[in-house]
């Protein structure tokens, strides 16, 4: 499965549909995600962030953000 999201046809699809950074360095990003810049992976470890979890759901009820 990984071998496959990963794979040109995915990378592809992600690009196209979802405008993501991708992993596979040889398929270009759609040209809005390139206007965008170069991705930079933000170093905060995950269990930092997932301890603010509470205050952004909070934030998100607060503000009608709904996905």
């Amino acid at each position: 499965m990984i071998e496959f999201l990963s794979g040109e046809t995915a990378q592809k699809l992600y690009a196209r549909e979802n405008f993501e950074y991708l992993v596979n360095p040889e398929v270009d990003p759609h040209p809005v995600v390139q206007e965008w810049g170069t991705f930079t992976a933000d170093p905060t470890p995950l269990t930092e962030i997932a301890q603010h979890i509470d205050a952004a759901t909070r934030i998100m009820d607060r503000i009608g953000f709904d996905f």
